[in-house]
């Protein structure tokens, strides 16, 4: 398998297994321990720069998949 084949491989794996299946125990095999976090939160005013990656990846797709209120 290219490089490259298995770069595709992994993000496949991040949006399928963890966002679409909410596998979230696979953030652990996705994404490295650390990781500089350079997306700024709704409403927040700096990056949160250097972040515990699968702990960080299993907050955010929480947030991200949590039901709304309408």
């Amino acid at each position: 398998m290219s490089e490259s084949e298995a770069n595709r491989s992994l993000v496949r794996r991040l949006f399928e297994e963890v966002f679409d299946q909410r596998r979230v125990d696979v953030c652990a095999e996705v994404v490295a321990e650390q990781y500089a976090e350079h997306a700024v939160e709704p409403f927040g005013s700096e990056e949160p720069g250097a972040v515990d990656g699968p702990a960080h990846l299993r907050d955010v797709v929480e947030w991200l998949t949590a039901p709304t209120s309408r």
